[in-house]
Formats: structure tokens, C-alpha cells, sequence
């Protein structure tokens, strides 16, 4: 490892333990105002399937090379769209910024106006549907085919931020 490596290594390194110090400041900040809401206890029927939205994101944003790393980022998307104003901004920065900074080459900004454009279309066309992402899994079905199993749960806003924040200490 050169030299120039190790330096942008140890920046992308900084990045992710300034980015768990926000997730828990966030937490810290918004909890009270989510917890005047209460728990989402809708048992809503006839949602879309969220494999099937996750998939067609894939399918228009994903190459061979980037493939799990790029659906991580449409999954953040989808959770970032369910907050709306500065909370929306911070999570943006926090989740999905660091990754576009030091992960891809996007000079004209293509790929932060297509996945900037996920999360308004989760805010105008499913902004009552309660669930967050968690995990998804990519199945090999055979040689060339694979399908997307995506894992949701209808939490509370306070519950996923504190999910965030746990899992972006468990990075660094």
C-alpha cells in the first residue's frame, strides 16, 4: 500500500468515526421529538414489495463491480426519505455522503441527483409507509440470475436512528 493510499485510507477512516459521533449526537438531539409520536402500530396491507422497489433502483444504478455496495446506498436512501428537512440533510451526510465522497467518481453529479431523486420519491409516493430497511440479502438463483430479498420492519423514527448509530459503531 503506497504512501497515498495509506493517507486517503486514514481520511476515509476519520470520516466513518466523525460520521458515528454525528449518528449519535443525532440520536441524542431528535429522540425526545420522536418519542412524542409513539410507536407506529399501522398493520398496513397491500404495500408494495420492498425487494421489488429496492430491485428496480438496482437494476438502473448497479454495475457488476459495485453491485452490494450500491444497493447499501439505495437502502440508505429509502430510510433517509422517511425524514424530511434537516434530519433528512444529516442522515444524507452521515449515511450516504461519506460513501459518494470517497467510493465513486461523480463529477457532474449524475449519481447524486438519481439517488437524491429516491428520496423524494419516497417522500411524495410512499411517505406512509412506516417501514425501514435493515438488511437485504442477494440470492443466486443459477448461474446469471439473482433476486434481492430485502428485510424490513415497521419501527418507530427513534428506533431506526438508534439502529444507525449502532451499526456505524460497529464499523469503526
Amino acid at each position: 500500500m503506497s504512501s497515498e493510499q495509506r493517507k486517503q485510507r486514514r481520511k476515509y477512516d476519520l470520516t466513518k468515526r466523525k460520521a458515528v459521533k454525528k449518528a449519535q449526537k443525532l440520536v441524542n438531539r431528535h429522540m425526545s421529538v420522536f418519542q412524542k409520536q409513539g410507536n407506529l402500530t399501522s398493520e398496513q396491507v397491500g404495500l408494495p414489495s420492498l425487494s421489488t422497489i429496492i430491485s428496480e433502483y438496482a437494476y438502473e444504478l448497479c454495475s457488476p463491480n459495485d453491485e452490494e455496495q450500491m444497493i447499501d446506498i439505495i437502502c440508505a436512501c429509502w430510510n433517509v426519505g422517511s425524514f424530511t428537512g434537516e434530519l433528512e440533510k444529516e442522515l444524507w451526510d452521515i449515511m450516504i455522503e461519506p460513501v459518494l465522497t470517497h467510493e465513486y467518481q461523480d463529477p457532474k453529479g449524475l449519481l447524486r441527483k438519481h439517488l437524491k431523486g429516491i428520496v423524494a420519491k419516497r417522500q411524495s409516493e410512499y411517505s406512509d409507509d412506516p417501514r425501514f430497511i435493515l438488511s437485504y440479502q442477494v440470492n443466486q438463483n443459477g448461474s446469471a440470475n439473482q433476486s434481492l430479498t430485502v428485510k424490513s420492519q415497521t419501527i418507530t423514527p427513534v428506533e431506526f436512528l438508534e439502529f444507525v448509530a449502532a451499526k456505524a459503531t460497529s464499523l469503526v
